[in-house]
């Protein structure tokens, strides 16, 4: 560790957590929240006050992530500078981490260079969502934090920093499993200064300890995090969704969206946009400049590349087990920054740097996308909000989505549906979202009546007696309710922001 600190710049590390705020947050709001939030919340909210803690321990998966993500709200409500400084806060952490990390392992400026691929990577986007998705950052750190005290007892024989990686390593998967395979990587990286693997095996008791709670668990209260064991699925998702997620379709889908944000954004934001791209463009083209001057940089390109790109995998492996979605590749991003970094330091100097600027241009367009998607979902909160006493006296509420799609512009979503996204692989609205949403208008300090929440996301007919749709938002199916005791909530009017 000692060695680490003395090659740590604190002007690049400040200047990385200056651009993790310039390209993931401006613009500086997180007004609106993911269906998702409007659950915990819920959750928060049950009776008797600190019950959350069972419901979050019975979870087959994750408890200690749940456990948070109901903590969150029950401390912070939905409080708007909160959600952003726990995005923020969390964030920046990982960003940090990643950076001393990456030193460790590289030579000084390839770590600059990995370190700031790894912030503008766009598949990670989605961790900077929604308050919720906070947990997974912390997770990262956890794991980022395991890796760094591991390779502290590789060089120095401290018993408790093995111990406190054990520890970390444990918390981390309990809270969200996205780093179940890190401590192999953990090795690999350090059995330069300790190549007996018996410190490694340690890290087999939190792992196993993992299976005997979920196959202990057979419930899921809250929902989300369990999927069957299933080879076929694991088969499936490793010939497709791992490849796509790490250099493959998403790469190219997530940039070609971010890239249109910027272009078709306001003028304000592609001025900002240009700035950035200046200040970066100016240190990255030093920093490759530098990385191709040692005589043996030619050859080790190609092994600091193939090292980071086996990371990776090995980082989002265990999602193959479901869907590899971005947050559950947020670790696999530190070594797609290291197989960047590689080939810009290849590359000649100009293609490095447009390539590296180009995925911090994607990634500011899909900033600027997702301030567009929060506003909308804070606009459609306040709506609700405002119909609380309409909702109170009903027994049954509409909420026609169809009316809101119908006015928004589709440069995201499935139009077939109505699932408007706040990102590729988060709705912005969801049917339980809005049940919950519903239950917050009329909340008065326990949890209410709520009347049935049904969401139509497609043609709703209207008559004396009936309210028809064609087409349910949850299950796509049709559905019928009596028009006495109906309330329809729609956005036909609604101001857009």
């Amino acid at each position: 560790m000692a060695d680490t600190r003395k090659q740590v710049d604190s002007r690049v590390m400040f200047g990385l957590l200056l651009l993790n705020l310039a390209v993931h947050f401006v613009p500086f709001e997180r007004p609106g929240f993911q269906p998702d939030d409007f659950h915990f919340l819920h959750n928060a909210r049950v009776e008797p006050a600190w019950s959350f803690v069972e419901i979050s321990m019975a979870q087959a998966t994750r408890p200690l992530g749940f456990l948070l993500y109901i903590l969150t709200p029950k401390m912070l409500g939905l409080h708007q500078p909160g959600q952003l400084a726990v995005l923020v806060v969390t964030t920046s952490l990982l960003t940090g981490l990643v950076y001393v990390q990456l030193v460790g392992a590289l030579p000084r400026n390839v770590a600059n260079l990995a370190a700031l691929a790894f912030v503008v990577w766009p598949v990670k986007h989605e961790i900077y969502a929604s308050q919720f998705l906070g947990v997974i950052n912390l997770a990262g750190a956890l794991i980022v934090g395991s890796a760094l005290l591991y390779k502290r007892w590789a060089r120095t024989s401290s018993a408790a920093s093995l111990g406190l990686a054990v520890i970390c390593y444990g918390l981390s998967i309990f809270t969200y499993e996205i780093g179940y395979l890190a401590p192999l990587v953990f090795y690999l990286v350090g059995r330069a200064e300790r190549p007996r693997p018996y410190g490694v095996a340690l890290f087999l008791v939190p792992a196993g300890l993992y299976w005997v709670f979920r196959l202990t668990h057979g419930t899921v209260p809250i929902g989300g995090g369990l999927y069957p064991l299933s080879l076929k699925l694991l088969a499936w998702n490793l010939l497709t969704s791992l490849p796509s997620n790490l250099a493959g379709f998403q790469v190219a889908r997530n940039t070609g969206y971010g890239l249109w944000g910027v272009i078709s954004g306001p003028i304000w934001f592609q001025v900002w946009c240009g700035v950035t791209a200046l200040v970066v463009g100016g240190l990255a083209k030093r920093w490759i400049g530098e990385a191709q001057r040692p005589p043996q940089a030619g050859a080790q390109w190609g092994i600091q590349a193939a090292s980071g790109l086996m990371s990776a995998a090995l980082l989002a492996l265990p999602a193959a087990m479901v869907l590899v979605e971005s947050r559950h590749s947020v670790l696999a991003a530190i070594g797609m920054g290291v197989v960047v970094a590689a080939l810009a330091a290849r590359l000649r100097t100009p293609l490095g740097l447009v390539t590296l600027l180009t995925l911090m241009l994607a990634t500011q367009g899909l900033a600027l996308r997702q301030a567009e998607a929060s506003r909308l979902q804070a606009s459609v909160h306040e709506l609700i909000m405002q119909r609380g006493e309409e909702i109170r006296a009903a027994s049954v509420v509409v909420v026609d989505i169809a009316s809101l799609a119908r006015r928004v512009r589709y440069t995201w979503g499935e139009r077939n549906t109505n699932a408007l996204r706040s990102y590729w692989g988060i709705d912005a609205f969801g049917a339980w979202g809005f049940e919950y949403m519903v239950e917050d208008a009329i909340y008065e300090g326990k949890t209410p009546r709520r009347p049935a929440v049904r969401s139509c996301s497609g043609e709703l007919v209207i008559t004396e007696s009936s309210v028809m749709c064609d087409r349910d938002y949850a299950n796509q199916a049709p559905f019928k309710v009596a028009r006495l005791g109906t309330l329809i909530i729609d956005f036909k009017t609604m101001t857009l922001p």
